[in-house]
């Protein structure tokens, strides 16, 4: 189905004659194409006005905390609705419209009642006019099947029960292909329509766009994201508007094929699949592995393209998916995923490190818990990170010829934290002033102090416990043999 709305997508582009050479290289699928070469269609969105069909541009007001609320908000319909929605036959019906979306509506009931053998409502078979033009795809005279392949193409949506049903049966294969070139015109003439339409400010062409609007707000760049999500995640924006148990198994598979096309096919994750998995990670009742979370990060950390970091329209929504999940990580992930939150800026990692200081114990994890308040946080932390100055546990050692043997301990990365979060100079502690790190908050490794020479290490230390009234526990950093 993926190949058939490429081949679709590919030849409205053509005919259109938009498809260029750098939207090809940048987004590599026929459907991408589209979506970005929108961009440069002269629909007249961004000069009409509202009261002309103009699009409106709004902004969201979500947080991330609240993005989770759009989820619960759909849980709410009725039981019997939901369990209609899961069925077996709704979920088949569903998924072949979902998987069409340059067909109208009256088309897909057309091709259902096709398909049961029936005809739709409001409709009869076709009339003898096209039938005679199917009969002339298949013409001696090159100019009369050419003739009657234009005319097919202009009756539209009423010629596509017959032109499908000669496509899948005709004897003669010049016949076959020519019904079924002529029925995908078609239909691309429409996606064409429905996505020029909807980029001025009409209807959506697919389903989830009012939870997108929710999320995203509305403007041209947020529209534009919409079109590549239907063309290429449909089931996603779907899933957007059913059950949490249909999100699960959507987020599921559309993993799996990124982590396939990652590893097995070398293929950078792109922003849309980084936004798709992440609007159906946001609800709060979906339950992730640990294994998927890992992959959900390494996605987030290869996207091979940064539009949805820098783009004015789409930064701040985007962001707001990324903490909602954030906030919802595993405790076992939590040192990758602070540090990611730290790489990114993600303001929600100091809620989380504020968290595992509570929950956790773990040596890294409170070392990672301190470099993320020292990224993000401010003097209202200190009281909270003072009790780790007695920590004496081993973050990370080395070992170098000449200096021997260099340790980092917890007590170490806290006293550094409190000088920062006081706004002193780490230097004037005894420390080097190359461990603050703007985006890292703390270099661990420029912590490293002898082992055999504690002295460095109490002194620090004593400063430390001046500067914040703290008790640092001095007695365990006494050199063997010594006393107060």
């Amino acid at each position: 189905m993926v190949e058939r709305q490429t081949k679709v997508v590919t030849k409205w582009c053509k005919q259109r004659k938009i498809a260029s050479h750098a939207a090809r290289s940048r987004f590599g699928t026929g459907a991408a194409v589209v979506a970005l070469s929108l961009i440069v269609v002269p629909s007249g969105y961004a000069q009409t006005t509202p009261s002309q069909g103009g699009l409106i541009r709004s902004r969201p007001s979500l947080s991330s905390r609240e993005i989770a609320e759009v989820y619960s908000e759909g849980q709410t319909r009725d039981a019997e609705e939901q369990r209609a929605s899961s069925s077996p036959e709704q979920g088949r019906a569903g998924t072949r419209e979902i998987n069409r979306p340059g067909k109208a509506t009256e088309d897909v009931a057309r091709e259902a009642a096709e398909e049961s053998g029936g005809e739709a409502d409001g409709t009869s078979k076709p009339d003898e006019e096209i039938r005679r033009l199917v009969e002339q795809l298949g013409s001696s005279e090159f100019a009369e099947r050419e003739r009657a392949s234009a005319e097919l193409y202009a009756a539209g949506s009423d010629a596509l029960p017959e032109l499908r049903k000669v496509a899948e049966s005709a004897g003669d294969l010049e016949v076959r292909l020519r019904a079924q070139d002529v029925a995908e015109g078609i239909v691309s003439g429409e996606v064409a329509g429905r996505i020029d339409e909807f980029l001025a400010g009409g209807a959506a062409p697919a389903p989830g766009w009012p939870i997108i609007q929710q999320i995203f707000g509305d403007g041209v760049r947020v529209r534009e994201l919409f079109v590549e999500l239907s063309l290429r995640h449909t089931e996603v924006l779907a899933a957007l508007e059913s059950t949490t148990r249909q999100r699960e198994q959507t987020f599921e598979t559309l993993l799996s094929e990124v982590k396939q096309g990652m590893f097995l096919e070398g293929k950078l994750p792109t922003g849309v699949n980084a936004v798709a998995l992440l609007l159906l990670a946001n609800d709060p009742d979906v339950v992730l592995s640990n294994v998927d979370e890992e992959t959900l990060l390494s996605i987030l950390r290869r996207k091979g393209d940064n539009q949805l970091d820098r783009e004015p329209q789409l930064a701040k929504p985007y962001r707001a998916l990324v903490g909602g999940w954030v906030l919802r990580s595993n405790l076992i992930n939590r040192v990758d995923v602070l540090a990611f939150t730290r790489d990114q800026s993600i303001p929600e990692g100091l809620e989380l490190a504020e968290r595992t200081l509570e929950a956790s114990n773990d040596v890294y994890a409170l070392a990672a818990v301190l470099q993320t308040i020292v990224r993000f946080g401010d003097e209202s932390h200190i009281q909270a990170i003072e009790p780790l100055l007695q920590d004496q546990r081993v973050i990370n050692n080395q070992f170098f010829a000449r200096a021997g043997e260099l340790e980092v301990q917890v007590r170490d990365a806290a006293a550094a934290a409190l000088v920062v979060l006081h706004e002193k100079s780490l230097s004037d502690f005894g420390m080097k002033d190359e461990a603050h790190h703007p985006l890292a908050g703390l270099v661990l490794d420029r912590l490293a102090l002898p082992k055999e020479s504690p002295e460095q290490r109490r002194q620090i230390l004593q400063k430390v416990e001046a500067l914040s009234g703290a008790e640092t526990g001095d007695d365990a950093s006494d050199p063997p043999g010594t006393t107060e």
